[in-house]
């Protein structure tokens, strides 16, 4: 889909290279916790063995990718197949660890997550707060807001790591900039089914008149005709 939700009927090489690719995400089978967190991907050797066959289809029509297909071979790996998914931006934000606690308690309003390649292949660690904005009269479909800010307490938070991509942009020696950070989401809730049935996230990372990538993720489950 372009800008403007519109499908893209002449996809460039990038555009083919992402749909190839995202397609071994079709019959992904995750296995969650009761309270809707991730654990981990099932079905890794039936991934590997799609990939295989994508990756032989890939390299016929653009032989190029050759060190693209070898890195993502290494992400497949037996080693590194479930954090590729544990740390997929998508899948941090639909599995969201929201069900079976209480409303007020910390577990449940405040969350620790972290945003891969947030800034270029930077991962920047953050704390996310949620709170319920609607629900119906019998608590059966519900609204979750959230609001992110940067983990700037985490010894993991990439203070050098920034300071040297800043270094990279095209900025005036001694000069001081701020890291602008906007974070918004939305799920929709349907305790009966135990689903998150629709969500919208945004987020923003700018230093201003240099660096703006602004990154929107949604999705909304099938009708539960049940």
């Amino acid at each position: 889909m372009d800008k403007k939700d519109r499908p893209v009927f002449k996809p460039s090489k990038a555009q083919k290279l992402a749909l190839a690719v995202a397609s071994i995400n079709d019959d992904l089978i995750f296995e969650v916790t009761k309270n809707y967190k991730l654990i981990g991907v099932k079905n890794i050797n039936e991934i590997r063995s799609k990939w295989k066959t994508i990756r032989s289809s890939l390299l016929l029509s653009f032989p190029d990718l050759e060190d693209l297909c070898n890195n993502f071979d290494i992400q497949l790996a037996e080693g590194n197949i479930q954090s590729l998914f544990k740390n997929d931006n998508f899948y941090n934000f639909f599995f969201a660890n929201i069900f079976y606690h209480k409303f007020d308690e910390d577990s449940f309003s405040v969350a620790k997550k972290v945003i891969s390649n947030g800034l270029e292949n930077i991962s920047v660690p953050i704390i996310e707060s949620r709170q319920i904005t609607k629900q119906d009269r019998y608590f059966q479909n519900i609204t979750i807001a959230t609001e992110g800010q940067l983990d700037v307490e985490n010894k993991t938070f990439p203070l050098y790591e920034l300071n040297q991509f800043l270094s990279e942009l095209p900025v005036k020696l001694g000069s001081k900039h701020n890291l602008d950070f906007i974070y918004q989401s939305s799920y929709q809730i349907s305790p009966r089914i135990g689903l998150i049935t629709e969500g919208q996230l945004d987020y923003v990372f700018e230093i201003k008149d240099f660096y703006k990538k602004n990154t929107t993720i949604n999705f909304k489950l099938e009708k539960d005709e049940r």
